[in-house]
Order: structure tokens, then sequence, then C-alpha cells
């Protein structure tokens, strides 16, 4: 078994609540949240509300619209602030 997931097991919660970090929440097979933000603002509410993955999107731009380049240095100064270990995708 991946050491990984024995650590993540090790850890879980007694009273059988999923309040585990993303990356355990990863090793064991537990579905992640993504959220599409447009800005810091939304970036920011993300990650408060539990988001495991950002994915920055400029949706007025197309459904596969690339974000300027002002939002994304927005968006991951506030993740590196609140959450860094949260990975960052973007549209390009």
């Amino acid at each position: 078994m991946n050491s990984s997931v024995d650590e993540c097991e090790a850890v879980l919660p007694a009273d059988g609540s999923a309040a585990l970090a993303g990356e355990c929440r990863f090793a064991l097979g537990v579905p992640r949240l993504l959220v599409s933000v447009r800005s810091a603002a939304e970036a920011a509410a993300a990650l408060q509300g539990g988001a495991d993955v950002l994915d920055v999107k400029a949706p007025e731009r197309g459904s596969l619209g690339r974000p300027p380049r002002q939002v994304v240095r927005a968006v991951l100064a506030v993740r590196d602030v609140l959450a860094p270990h949260v990975p960052v995708s973007i549209a390009l």
C-alpha cells in the first residue's frame, strides 16, 4: 500500500467527517472540489469555501477564454497567502 495513503488513513477524523487536507482526499480517492474563478475575490471565496483546485478563466472571452495576466497574478497571490498547497489551472 502507498505510504501516503497509510499516512492519510492514520489521520482520518474519528467522527467520519471529510475534514482532510486536499492531498489526503486525493490519496484516498475522495472527490475534490474544482472551482472556476474570474478574480482574486472569487479565488478568496472559493478557498475559504474549501476549494481543492482553482481554475482561472475568462468566460467573457469564450468557453476556454484566457484570463488577463493581472488576474492570474492576483489569483496566485491570494492562493499563496490563503492556501499555497492548492493547485491552480489556467485556460490558455
